[in-house]
């Protein structure tokens, strides 16, 4: 190495030893005064950076126990049931809540406030619902009426074969009722699902005469308390039925245009309804006390 490049490694790179009057001795009398400052910030940063790397690694070391058991425990709690399960194999599928006990120091199971129904009970549900307003509903409108009864309407669909004719004679009885003025609403009170296919239905039709200014139709938005307080206050005429209707999943549709209609091939099978009179002291009076029936 050429001498010019060894003097500049000497003099630039090489290290030097701290030009103090530091002898290892006893404290303060051999010691240089003027480097303790430094001294001290340098303890300083290296407690402060040991101090720093023990919080980091706990932190790391906290977030990874506590995934693992977010993990455990969402796994745990959450436990997809299989496919085409019976009710009581649903059951103890179906997620679970606990409450702590503290005077007992036990967990106790809270108790389910709805009852778990498959997705074709509800659908079901929601079509019958639609088939009772579509059949018993009375719009101020000829043109309405008639196309909701014709053949190949949503209410014409919804029906098996067997039944498509007693439409028919609906259709008669709805359009005699609107050539004497009269308009007709339904507020349904509940569907039960009383086993696989047979559901019992309870509502309320109202029927409202035209001629009267004080009875025109409510028009509810929403079937709730003010509705049914309207209904029952400007209606002319009031009857309470029950329906039962058995229904299936399997209607023949072939034309594309029936099947954007009725996507679910939903079929009612059979239908009958009962009326209900309504008396004084008697329990179907009172919807509360006939619910509970």
């Amino acid at each position: 190495m050429p001498p010019i490049f060894s003097i500049i490694f000497s003099k630039v790179l090489r290290y030097k030893k701290q030009q103090t009057n530091d002898v290892i001795g006893v404290y303060p009398e051999r010691m240089h005064v003027q480097a303790l400052p430094e001294r001290r910030y340098l303890k300083t940063s290296r407690v402060m950076a040991i101090i720093a790397f023990i919080s980091i690694s706990f932190n790391f070391g906290f977030a990874f126990v506590y995934i693992k058991m977010a993990s455990s425990v969402s796994s745990s709690i959450y436990s997809p049931p299989p496919q085409n399960v019976s009710a009581d194999q649903r059951y103890l599928y179906s997620t679970g809540l606990y409450r702590l006990d503290m005077f007992n120091k036990a967990i106790k199971p809270i108790e389910l406030s709805r009852t778990i129904y498959s997705a074709q009970v509800l659908v079901a549900e929601n079509l019958i619902e639609e088939y009772i307003t579509l059949r018993y509903t009375i719009v101020p409108s000829y043109e309405t009426m008639k196309m909701r009864m014709a053949e190949g309407s949503k209410l014409y669909l919804l029906l098996h074969k067997n039944l498509q004719q007693d439409l028919e004679q609906a259709e008669n009885q709805l359009l005699t009722l609107f050539n004497n003025g009269i308009t007709g609403e339904v507020y349904i009170y509940f569907i039960n699902n009383v086993n696989t296919n047979l559901f019992e239905v309870v509502f309320d039709w109202f029927l409202f005469d035209n001629k009267k200014t004080d009875q025109n139709m409510c028009h509810c938005l929403t079937k709730d308390e003010e509705c049914l307080k309207c209904l029952r206050e400007k209606a002319s005429y009031i009857q309470r039925y029950k329906a039962f209707l058995r229904v299936n999943f399997n209607a023949n549709l072939s034309s594309l245009e029936d099947i954007m209609q009725n996507p679910y091939f939903f079929n009612i099978v059979t239908y009958s309804l009962l009326p209900i009179i309504t008396r004084e002291g008697d329990p179907w009076n009172d919807i509360e006390n006939s619910l509970e029936r």
